[in-house]
């Protein structure tokens, strides 16, 4: 069952009814419940919902409309690679360089240690 609104569809339960009712919402709660009522004119715990809600005015908790998303830009090539080296603290430089310079020459001190020269 779908509830219309808004431009979008939204399950529609008289679970999601009670939630939204039980959080304040009495205005949406019985749309929802309007909503069902519209493609099952019977449902008896739909209808006993929206008479216990009444006339009852909610509490002004509900969820806000969230604004929409602005489309999707193309990346520049520039923009990803210095985001992408800044979240690596810059790439090669400064403690990364050095740390792979000190694995490096300690690599070197095991190689000539065991007589390895020239493999890597």
């Amino acid at each position: 069952m779908r509830e219309r609104g808004g431009g979008e569809s939204r399950l529609a339960t008289v679970t999601h009814a009670r939630l939204r009712a039980s959080q304040g919402d009495a205005d949406v709660a019985r749309a929802i419940l309007r909503a069902i009522l519209a493609e099952s004119p019977d449902d008896p715990e739909a209808r006993l919902l929206l008479e216990e809600l009444g006339d009852l005015r909610g509490t002004g908790l509900a969820e806000r409309e969230e604004e929409p998303l602005a489309p999707p830009r193309p990346a520049r090539a520039s923009e990803i690679r210095g985001r992408f080296q800044a979240a690596l603290g810059g790439g090669e430089a400064g403690e990364t360089r050095r740390v792979r310079r000190r694995l490096e020459a300690f690599l070197a001190r095991v190689r000539e240690s065991r007589g390895v020269t020239g493999a890597r």
